[in-house]
């Protein structure tokens, strides 16, 4: 990657600041709809070539960095799972994801991840359905480790230390986690240049959103996704116009308690993480832990 590190901005292999137990201070009693999370789009996505990479940190850096929603798309294939993104195979199993996340909550139990898991490719090879290769799958980690209620958890409290799933492919049978289209989605992917019109119009689909998710009550939770791509506009040249919009809309905000939602985003900068973060304690006698010690220079 480029090896830039901004506020906003990073493509390069490690974070500057961490908060990897920032959950730890939400009371047991809050629900996720109540939360801002930041996420990140194609989480293992680092291979193909600028036109498919859209991350530069491993999962388990973004977990540390304070990234709580993931986006596991996966292609079935001789009765296993592999992270794809479109035909892409990012050299990276299902069981890989979540060992490293079991790992992570095994560290650090306070924590919830939710991750998206879908269908992005299907190959030859198969005795099985997917649906039935991801409940096989997930027999090997401990179930304390995993929420498989069909359910949304009433509570934060109800959630710590577990993988909450949010199924976005047919199981045929009962869902495994959550059904992915309960929430309230904005992921207009397709940004078709760089040029500043398209560039507008996507930024526009994602404030009106942003401002959906923080007017509207806790019953629901939104997504929105920052991220974008085409032949015309690869993920990191659009992530840097992206994260830089999003990063002065969060700023004009003012430091208050806003409930953003999950904003999910192409190489992110760890202080955009922080600052989506910090509008769940604003005014707030609590307080989120940083694991930063002195931050490094950054460019906006």
């Amino acid at each position: 990657m480029g090896g830039a590190q901004r506020k906003e901005y990073d493509d390069t292999e490690s974070p500057a600041w961490t908060h990897p137990d920032w959950m730890s201070v939400i009371p047991d009693d809050w629900s996720l709809a109540r939360l801002s999370i930041p996420g990140t789009n194609k989480s293992t996505s680092f291979n193909g070539g600028p036109a498919f990479e859209c991350q530069s940190w491993t999962l388990t850096k973004q977990y540390q960095a304070g990234v709580r929603f993931v986006d596991i798309p996966c292609g079935h294939y001789k009765n296993n799972l592999y992270v794809y993104h479109s035909y892409v195979y990012q050299n990276v199993t299902f069981q890989d994801v979540m060992s490293k996340t079991v790992n992570f909550l095994d560290e650090y139990p306070s924590e919830v991840i939710l991750m998206r898991i879908s269908k992005e490719r299907t190959g030859g090879g198969n005795t099985t359905s997917m649906a039935a290769m991801f409940r096989q799958l997930l027999g090997d980690y401990n179930s304390n480790r995993l929420w498989m209620s069909g359910t949304m958890p009433a509570t934060i409290g109800e959630a710590r230390g577990r993988v909450l799933f949010l199924q976005d492919f047919d199981m045929g049978g009962p869902v495994v986690g959550v059904a992915y289209s309960i929430l309230d989605i904005e992921d207009q992917w397709y940004v078709q240049t760089l040029l500043p019109h398209s560039v507008e119009w996507k930024w526009e689909c994602v404030r009106r959103h942003l401002n959906k998710a923080a007017s509207l009550n806790f019953f629901a939770i939104f997504i929105t996704y920052i991220s974008g791509h085409s032949a015309g506009a690869y993920p990191d040249a659009l992530a840097e116009q992206m994260n830089k919009r999003l990063w002065h809309f969060l700023e004009d905000s003012g430091r208050q308690a806003i409930r953003w939602g999950i904003i999910c985003m192409d190489f992110p900068g760890a202080e955009l993480i922080k600052m989506i973060i910090d509008t769940n304690f604003f005014g707030r006698e609590i307080a989120p832990i940083c694991h930063c010690g002195i931050p490094k220079n950054y460019i906006i």
